[in-house]
């Protein structure tokens, strides 16, 4: 799903005008824009992300870096090493994703020998967007459990 926006990162000065469509609100809801990101329509956020977005060189500079940057190699490195990860992880996946599989966080807590994976209903991959209470309490819940003995 992101093929097409890491190619665009390839041609930096062609980042404002292909992404100028999703000024107009309609546009957002499509699958290429937040449509399969944001199950609830977050008009208000979306418009911030878009303002901050056009309004700042440096946000459009750090998103095409970004989307230039990403490699399948990294992710497989990374991969490799979670075996060795040794500190308490919580991966937390929205059962309607549509852009990321919650298979695809199982597969993320079993690599880790003390990962929790937790579903997060009725939402999509912005599971905090969606749903941001039970994100919360997810967070809070693992800080809590993850405590030593005797922490504050």
């Amino acid at each position: 799903m992101f093929r097409p926006l890491q190619w665009l990162a390839r041609v930096p000065a062609l980042v404002v005008p292909v992404t100028m469509p999703l000024r107009l609100r309609p546009l957002r809801r499509l699958p290429i824009a937040f449509g399969w990101l944001a199950k609830r329509p977050r008009p208000d956020v979306e418009q911030d992300w878009i303002d901050r977005f056009f309004a700042n060189p440096g946000a459009r500079r750090d998103a095409v870096t970004f989307l230039a940057a990403i490699d399948k190699s990294f992710t497989r490195e990374l991969a490799r090493e979670l075996e060795s990860f040794a500190k308490p992880a919580l991966v937390a996946f929205a059962t309607d994703d549509k852009v990321f599989p919650p298979a695809n966080g199982e597969r993320l807590a079993r690599a880790m020998p003390d990962a929790r994976f937790e579903r997060i209903e009725d939402s999509y991959a912005f599971a905090p967007v969606d749903r941001p209470r039970r994100v919360a309490e997810l967070i809070e819940g693992f800080v809590r459990e993850s405590q030593p003995v005797g922490a504050h």
